[in-house]
């Protein structure tokens, strides 16, 4: 994704496999050149169709204060005016409570901006998903669907968790949803990742 050649074979992979590649993952950092690494993803993402950017913050790169949301504007607004300008969203992604979470894409006001969401992060935290998912559904952009326990940091297979994938793919229906939804499963010793993928797929397809 970061060098031409790159950009040429994935698209040709596209191509060839009728694939599509709606959102890339573009990790927040606090570092001072952030802006300029992630308006390069944005253009590149461009290229290779992509109408999503995911942001997440995670570990030392939390939005816990309010400087650390402060930051976090600043960094944003060039991206995100770049962004437009290709009709791309920046999506974040971070363990926020809805309420907390909408404030806080507000307060960028800027339409480029939404929110990436994941599912199993936040029935970790025991927040009721579906209710979030409703409240935030004008914002969402994309979604993550992954399995946790409750009170766990720890991901783990589809259907071995707490995440109640059945209500939360009849609320996306229910709410008219579009937008990207990626399996986010983990892996599995000794199976093989393309494999596991299709079981995931297979196993996502009789929860709807």
């Amino acid at each position: 994704l970061n060098s031409p050649p790159g950009i040429k074979r994935i698209n040709e992979l596209k191509k060839e496999f009728n694939l599509e590649t709606p959102s890339v993952h573009g990790f927040y950092s606090k570092e001072g050149n952030y802006p300029e690494i992630l308006k390069e993803i944005i253009k590149a993402a461009h290229q290779i169709g992509a109408k999503v950017v995911l942001i997440s913050f995670f570990e030392e790169n939390e939005l816990i204060t309010e400087d650390d949301q402060s930051l976090a504007r600043s960094q944003l607004k060039e991206p995100l005016d770049l962004a437009e300008s290709y009709g791309i969203r920046l999506g974040i992604e971070t363990e926020m409570v809805a309420e907390e979470l909408k404030s806080f894409i507000d307060s960028f006001q800027h339409p480029a901006i939404g929110i990436y969401y994941d599912t199993g992060n936040m029935v970790s935290m025991g927040v009721d998903v579906v209710k979030e998912l409703k409240f935030l559904q004008d914002y969402l952009c994309g979604i993550h669907l992954k399995d946790r326990g409750i009170g766990s940091n720890e991901s783990v297979p589809l259907g071995e968790g707490d995440t109640d994938f059945k209500a939360i793919l009849g609320i996306l229906k229910e709410i008219s949803y579009t937008a990207p939804l990626i399996i986010q499963g983990a892996r599995k010793e000794g199976v093989n990742d393309t494999e596991l993928n299709k079981q995931y797929l297979e196993w996502i397809k009789t929860k709807f």
